[in-house]
């Protein structure tokens, strides 16, 4: 198991949270052919050591993300641009430059934002994306589980002046 995927299983196991064990090699290249892609090698790792949670964080409040599933998963130009609630996230693929390329692999308080690394080497950036707007809240997948475990709120809420709008 990676060091950082063990490190986050911990955390959500402390927060009661289900952590699911990884998924089968056999899954993961059905994930990926399914969906067109090839996940980042850091992200695959992940996913194989650890496959998110089993079902809601307790009390996660607006201080922890809902990670998902491999089976949840999904570029932003697909499931994230089709939730028009509240946010409304459909006009992200016209504000986030190439946004075919980010893969959301959780939400934080019920979808107000969610959060999407890049198809990359690296998987970064890292995005925070909450309706129209996003923020790059780390450089890479594992920097950002080491920035969310060290203070989530900086990843979850990123400051004001890092947040890009479309002009309004």
């Amino acid at each position: 198991m990676t060091s950082i995927a063990a490190r986050v299983e911990a955390y959500y196991g402390a927060l009661g949270a289900g952590p699911r064990p990884g998924v089968a090699p056999g899954e993961l290249a059905a994930f990926e052919e399914a969906h067109g892609l090839t996940l980042p090698r850091v992200v695959s790792e992940f996913y194989l050591a650890f496959d998110g949670l089993e079902g809601e964080v307790p009390e996660c409040g607006f201080h922890t993300l809902q990670l998902w599933r491999l089976a949840e998963l999904s570029r932003v130009s697909e499931r994230v641009q089709e939730f028009r609630g509240a946010p409304n996230y459909g006009p992200i693929v016209r504000t986030l430059p190439e946004a075919s390329e980010y893969v959301a692999f959780g939400d934080g308080a019920i979808w107000s934002h969610v959060l999407a690394f890049r198809l990359s080497p690296d998987a970064g950036p890292v995005l925070w994306i909450c309706g129209d707007s996003y923020a790059e809240v780390a450089p890479g997948f594992e920097e950002f589980w080491e920035r969310y475990l060290d203070n989530p709120n900086p990843v979850l809420w990123p400051a004001a002046d890092q947040v890009i709008s479309p002009p309004r």
